[in-house]
Formats: C-alpha cells, sequence, structure tokens
C-alpha cells in the first residue's frame, strides 16, 4: 500500500525514497566489504563449488533466480516517458545500473565469504551472509547483512511496482488490455489504473503463502529470461525496420551482442522447461503456473487488433513524446 501511494501520487515522491534506501544500501555494503577484505581471508572461500558438483550447471541454476533479483535495472528504460533525461542518458543508465548491481552483491557476498572457512558455512549456518558476521564476531554487521538482505528487496519491490504499472500501461495502449488502463492523472501524471491492478495482484500473490511465491519467483526468472531474450530480437528488428531513425545510444558490435545473448537466454529457458535437467522446475506447479501464464498471452495476443501498422503500434506503446525522440526519421 505504501509503494502504491508513492507511485500514485509523484514519480518525483518514488524516486526519493529509492535515492534514501540505495544510500543507506551502498553505506551498509561498504563497510561490510571492508570488514570482509581486511579481517577474512580468500582460503575460507576456495573451492567455490562443491568438488562433486559441475560448476557450469550451479552457475546456471542460481542464473535463473538471478533473472528476477536484476530484474528491477529496465525500470530505467520503462520510465523513460515521465524522465527528464536524454536518450544517450537513459541507454547509459540502464547498462551501468544492471553492472551495478551485479557487482555491487558479489562484491558483498564475497566479502562475506572469506570471513569463516566455506565448510561451516554450507553445512551449519541456516542464513548464510547474514549468521557469518556474527559467527566472525561481528554480530552488529550481522544486523546490517540483514538490513541490506530487506533493502534489497524494498529496493526491487519499488523498482518493480513502477516499471509494471508502465507495462500495463503499453499494453493498454496497444490494445493488449483495456483502455480503461491508459488512463492518466490529470494531476499527478501517473497511470492510477495501471497502478491499481498491480496493486491487487501484488496483494493477491502475498496470499498465495511462502511456497506459492517461491514457485512464482521461479518462474518469473524463465518469463524474465524469454522477455529478454524477446528485447533483444526487438532490438535486431527495430535495426532491420527503422533503420534510418536516430539512434543516440550505441550498442558496440550488437549484431555480435544479440546473438550471443539470445543464444545464453534461449538455453537457460530451455533447461528448465527440460524436466530432469539441473535447473529444471518444479512439477506440476511451477509448470503449471508456467503453462497458465502462457495461455493468458495467447489470448492477449489472439485479442490484440491487427489493424495497425509497426509505427502505429510503437507511437501508443511508448507515447507521443517518447516515440518523438527515438523515431524521428532522418
Amino acid at each position: 500500500m505504501v509503494y502504491f501511494f508513492l507511485n500514485y501520487r509523484s514519480v518525483k515522491i518514488s524516486a526519493w525514497a529509492q535515492t534514501a534506501m540505495f544510500i543507506f544500501l551502498l553505506t551498509l555494503g561498504a563497510i561490510l566489504a571492508i570488514v570482509g577484505y581486511t579481517r577474512g581471508s580468500p582460503d575460507n572461500f576456495w573451492p567455490p563449488f562443491w568438488p562433486d558438483k559441475n560448476p557450469l550447471a550451479c552457475v546456471l541454476a542460481f542464473a535463473i533466480p538471478a533473472f528476477t533479483y536484476l530484474s528491477g535495472f529496465e525500470v530505467v528504460a520503462m520510465m523513460a516517458e515521465e524522465a527528464k533525461m536524454p536518450p544517450r542518458r537513459i541507454g547509459l543508465s540502464s547498462v551501468l545500473s544492471l553492472v551495478f548491481a551485479g557487482s555491487f552483491y558479489v562484491t558483498v557476498l564475497l566479502a562475506a565469504a572469506w570471513l569463516i572457512p566455506w565448510e561451516y558455512t554450507a553445512t551449519a549456518l541456516e542464513r548464510g551472509t547474514i549468521e557469518e558476521f556474527a559467527v566472525a564476531g561481528f554480530p552488529a554487521l550481522g544486523v546490517a547483512a540483514w538490513c541490506i538482505s530487506i533493502l534489497g528487496l524494498l529496493t526491487s519491490w519499488l523498482a518493480l511496482f513502477m516499471s509494471a504499472s508502465r507495462v500495463v500501461l503499453a499494453l493498454a495502449r496497444a490494445g493488449m488490455l483495456p483502455e480503461a488502463f491508459r488512463k492518466i492523472h490529470p494531476k499527478y501524471g501517473t497511470p492510477t489504473n495501471a497502478l491499481l491492478l498491480v496493486l491487487l495482484v501484488s496483494l493477491a500473490i502475498g496470499w498465495l503463502g511462502r511456497s506459492a511465491i517461491i514457485w512464482l519467483l521461479d518462474v518469473a526468472g524463465v518469463l524474465m529470461a524469454l522477455a529478454w531474450m524477446i528485447g533483444v530480437m526487438s532490438l535486431l528488428m527495430l535495426r532491420r525496420k527503422f533503420p534510418h531513425v536516430e539512434r543516440p545510444f550505441k550498442v558496440p558490435a550488437y549484431r555480435i551482442i544479440c546473438i550471443i545473448s539470445i543464444l545464453f537466454l534461449l538455453v537457460e529457458a530451455v533447461l528448465a522447461l527440460i524436466p530432469g535437467s539441473p535447473i529444471s522446475l518444479v512439477w506440476p506447479y511451477e509448470y503449471a503456473i508456467f503453462g497458465l501464464w502462457t495461455l493468458m498471452g495467447i489470448i492477449f495476443y489472439i485479442l490484440t487488433p491487427r489493424r495497425l501498422s509497426d509505427a502505429e503500434a510503437l507511437k501508443l506503446l511508448l507515447g507521443k513524446e517518447l516515440y518523438s525522440k527515438f523515431f524521428r526519421e532522418t
């Protein structure tokens, strides 16, 4: 409810709240990293995998939930219509936010792994990083690690709440959702009905219980991989269909990067959907959720009007102002 009212009144208020939590998160992370690297030892971390485990399979297994954990970065692009930023800075911010988020969590978790031997962490600790600092003689930093985990969730939820409402708005503009979700508040400039829908869905998911939330997070990882893959494919299609539009943000060697990204994301998604694979979904619940979501997507696709040209559809999805920024013919 708090996030709903923050987003309902103004994007600026949400941005201030996000900035405050981010500064606090960064400060705590810096303290934990300094203590971990100065008081710990890399010998406590090595080896990074169980001797009888396949390192590649372990990395792939973590990648699926990691898609969900790092999903907040795309809010930069999704909020572009309301952001007072040059187009090039929007592109740079999207890339840098993902790089920074990944680097931050790797730095903090690695610092914690240096504190005590990994055998003890793997077999005796129930709460991992949070307990490691307490066991190593820094109970106050254990509380700080707990705060980081909470702040990480809060910042991600706030970003996702904002971005999800804008996705609903864009889908309504394209005719894939009822026109009621296109409503913009005349005073605050926020998508009121889209925000209400996101609030109701969020509350409903919370009422499902812990097990259902874990299932949804796992499925969300697969869906995020597919969504990112479609996004990369869209980049290639836009380059082909609109070769002469202005592109303030340049992607170096974009064809090679896009092909590598598509292959990696496709492998991750396919392996997650193959029963018995190292990263397969949980049968039958997660497969049922994935199937239901796929069915909903097919229904929305069938109901979407086909009378629009590519340019008209893009204009509806992005809004006139944002469309004019990126798709001015040269």
